[in-house]
């Protein structure tokens, strides 16, 4: 509810009866909580399609680093270090992301 609801309910609640003023509030209090709960899924779809891109591109990682080390046999430790480093940002994203 902002100021010129406020405002607005303040200023008709004089001339409403309460049972009237209580309908008012609960159609403002209404009409806010649906607008936060639309803005609540979209951010949820936001980050469900963020995570989901996420866990493309770690997929697509771990099928180069596996094919790395099928073509050489081993990995490099600059790769070795890279990768797993990779894995602990991403591991804390998703955890981070799970809290949404």
């Amino acid at each position: 509810m902002d100021g010129q609801d406020s405002h607005l309910l303040a200023t008709t609640t004089l001339s409403m009866t309460s049972m009237e003023a209580r309908e008012r509030l609960h159609a403002i209090m209404t009409s806010d909580m649906a607008e936060v709960i639309e803005q609540i899924g979209q951010t949820l779809e936001a980050c469900n399609l963020k995570k989901a891109r996420l866990l493309q591109r770690l997929d697509e990682v771990s099928r180069a680093v596996e094919a790395v080390r099928n073509e050489c046999g081993c990995i490099d430790t600059n790769i070795a270090s890279k990768v797993l480093n990779l894995n602990k940002i991403a591991t804390q994203i998703v955890q981070q992301m799970a809290l949404v």
